[in-house]
């Protein structure tokens, strides 16, 4: 079934159980509170004795003789006493008659309660298992030497871009498009995939096309570093290029559409990972118009550790609304990561 129709049916089932639940609580409350209302009532109208008083001798004389004459002491009559510990007796069965029934409402509806959040919690289940999966490899190498980048031009598009609440990070809501346009060359014929890693924060699975070559995209996982780390998902998306003729460059063109990536309302990141000898790199953002950037940072650093330096050259370009990034780096150091980070 659709990811998107399970994780309705689990929002729609999981607020019926609470509401369930939230019934038998107050049949509960309401089951163990109803007899001595019952009977401040019957004294309270008449004006003959406090209703505390009589819930006090119903509880303290066990016997309808001690009963008696309790009541009679205080009443100075021994038959409005009679009469009411008589009224009290019918009302009392009527009250019992009430809670079994009320009980028996309140074992449906903790019945109800544990089905409909039983239910929830299985197709929520179901719907992350239910997204789509590509098969999972160990990454490839990172540094090669079958191939020669001239030019690498990735843009970012977060134009269509929403903050999407975590009972929705299932549902295809929040489009974050990558466009890689690169100019290569083969070294060798045994060089037959040229690898492009991808990694979001997303659930959902990434979809991946391309103008130019046949994709076959594998997720893969990675050894973690010490430090603060992203929880990702890692694709290495290999492109066929077999049919590419040996030391001759030619387009390559890969498209990225992440769902419900860069969640953070307030901060972000994006980066690219440079793993082939490369003479030229461009890297754009486009933000979205209601959410400009704010303040922007550029890191570079070595793709085997944590660490990064700031860098603060003049080799970028901002349009005046600040919704465009574009970040050019001639000779871009191979292994390495070039990264921004941002507030909007």
């Amino acid at each position: 079934m659709n990811p998107q129709v399970l994780s309705v049916i689990a929002g729609v089932s999981g607020v019926f159980g609470t509401l369930a639940l939230f019934g038998y609580f107050f049949l509960q409350q309401n089951d163990a509170k109803a007899p001595d209302r019952s009977l401040r009532e019957l004294v309270e109208g008449e004006r003959l004795i406090d209703g505390d008083t009589l819930v006090a001798i119903l509880k303290e004389f066990p016997t309808e003789t001690g009963r008696f004459n309790a009541l009679k002491a205080i009443l100075k009559d021994g038959d409005k006493a009679r009469t009411i510990l008589e009224q009290a007796e019918a009302r009392t069965h009527a009250v019992e008659l009430d809670r079994q029934q009320g009980r028996g409402r309140a074992r449906w509806l903790m019945i109800s309660a544990f089905t409909f959040l039983a239910l929830a919690g299985i197709t929520l289940a179901a719907a992350f298992a239910a997204q789509p999966t590509v098969p999972v490899k160990p990454p490839v190498p990172l540094a090669t030497h079958d191939f020669e980048v001239f030019s690498y031009d990735r843009k970012l598009d977060l134009s269509q871009w929403q903050f999407v609440p975590d009972g929705h990070a299932t549902e295809k809501l929040s489009p974050v498009l990558w466009n890689d346009k690169l100019k290569v060359r083969r070294l060798n014929a045994r060089s037959k995939s040229f690898v492009i890693r991808h990694a979001t924060t997303g659930i959902v699975t990434p979809e991946f096309s391309s103008d130019t070559h046949h994709v076959e995209p594998h997720e893969t996982v990675e050894k973690p570093q010490e430090g603060k780390l992203y929880k990702l998902r890692i694709f290495d998306v290999s492109l066929d290029v077999s049919g590419e003729p040996v030391d001759q460059w030619f387009p390559l063109e890969l498209k990225a559409k992440y769902w419900n990536a860069c969640n953070d309302p307030e901060k972000g990141w994006a980066a690219i990972p440079i793993v082939h000898p490369t003479e030229n790199l461009v890297f754009e953002i486009q933000f979205p118009a209601s959410k400009p950037v704010e303040t922007w940072e550029r890191r570079v650093g070595p793709r085997d550790t944590t660490t990064s330096d700031l860098i603060t050259d003049d080799a970028i370009w901002i349009d005046p609304n600040n919704q465009v990034l574009r970040w050019t780096v001639d000779h871009p150091q191979r292994n390495w990561v070039y990264k921004y980070v941002w507030k909007w």
